[in-house]
C-alpha cells in the first residue's frame, strides 16, 4: 500500500501528483478496477486496465478542495497480486 500526501490547496484551485503501477511478476494481471471512499474532492485518473508482465502504468491523482479544512479519501487498485505503487 502506498500513501499519496497532498500539500495544502487553496479552495477552488487543485494539485495534482502521479503514482506508477508497476508489475512485478512475471504473467499479467487481472482487470485493474478503481473503488474509492472519502472526499469526492479527490479525483483518481485510471487508465490502467491490466498490466503486461514487468509492465508499468501512471495514475493520477487530482485534488481540488471546494471547502476549507482537512479532507480524508482513498482510493484501492485491485486486483495487483503481482504488483505495487508507487
Amino acid at each position: 500500500m502506498a500513501t499519496i500526501v497532498m500539500p495544502d490547496t487553496f479552495v477552488s484551485d487543485s494539485f495534482s501528483q502521479f503514482a506508477t503501477i508497476d508489475n512485478l511478476g512475471e504473467t499479467v494481471t487481472g482487470t485493474i478496477s478503481v473503488t474509492q471512499s472519502g472526499s469526492t474532492e479527490l479525483d483518481l485518473q485510471n487508465t490502467c486496465t491490466r498490466l503486461a508482465a514487468a509492465g508499468t502504468c501512471v495514475v493520477e491523482v487530482t485534488f481540488a478542495p471546494m471547502h476549507p479544512g482537512m479532507q480524508m479519501a482513498s482510493s484501492r487498485l485491485r486486483p495487483i497480486r503481482v504488483a505495487s505503487w508507487p
